[in-house]
């Protein structure tokens, strides 16, 4: 069991299939972790909002890279003209 990944997949998992993350304090999601895995507590709602956040902030720095790099043509820069 590894923690972290846990909160990536939980975070991504929520995502993917549209549901909010308030899902992760449902008791019954809860429970069903304690019977899979007891004495593992699941990330939070706000634990894993915050780790969304990270995620995607970190994924749009590569995403920036990417259109940099390969299509330069594309401006990547926020100014708006």
């Amino acid at each position: 069991y590894n923690e972290v990944q846990h909160h990536t997949i939980t975070a991504i998992w929520c995502a993917a299939n549209k549901c909010s993350f308030a899902s992760q304090d449902d008791k019954w999601y809860r429970l069903e972790v304690e019977l899979l895995r007891p004495r593992t507590t699941p990330p939070s709602s706000k634990i894993v909002a915050r780790d969304m956040e990270i995620l995607y902030s970190e994924y749009a720095k590569a995403v920036r890279w990417y259109f940099e790099v390969f299509v330069p043509s594309v401006h990547t820069d926020r100014s708006p003209c």
